[in-house]
């Protein structure tokens, strides 16, 4: 049952990202980005599966884990010898990840409540710190949620 509750979450997550910006496209390898040959793709989103632990007792034959759920979206810089070209991508990369965040946390990772399982609580963890990959021409900034769910043993 832990496995179904993930998946519908992942696949939530991925829902939501692509209707909440159409224009970045899934990448090939979300794990080993370096492997992905449409990184080169102005926009791009992956989203992974974290570490867990159980946040809580089997009540009423429950089992509540917290897990960490990773955002990932990459632009693409065109111009590399303008840094304010940079800055700009780098704010809209930011501003497309907090704009993400509201809508998971609002929406619970977009997964309804059903007999096998459901989200409790979706919280910020955090952002880490900017990725410059593909010789610098590829910013990816990963956003880190912790997810509460539910499911039945």
């Amino acid at each position: 049952m832990a496995i179904d509750i993930v998946e519908r979450i992942i696949a939530g997550g991925k829902g939501i990202i692509t209707a909440e910006l159409p224009t970045f496209k899934q990448l090939d390898y979300e794990y080993d980005l370096s492997a992905n040959s449409n990184i080169k793709k102005e926009k791009g989103f992956g989203l992974i599966v974290g570490s867990a632990d159980e946040s809580g007792s089997t009540r009423f034959q429950f089992v509540t884990p917290s897990q960490i759920f990773q955002v990932i979206l990459t632009r693409v810089f065109k111009n590399q010898d303008s840094e304010t070209q940079q800055r700009i991508k780098i704010n809209e990369i930011y501003e497309s990840g907090h704009d993400l965040l509201k809508v998971f946390v609002r929406s619970k990772m977009g997964v309804a409540p059903s007999i096998t399982g459901c989200v409790d609580v979706v919280n910020f963890n955090s952002f880490d710190d900017l990725e410059f990959i593909d010789k610098n021409t590829v910013v990816v900034l990963r956003l880190n949620l912790l997810v509460s769910y539910r499911y039945q043993t």
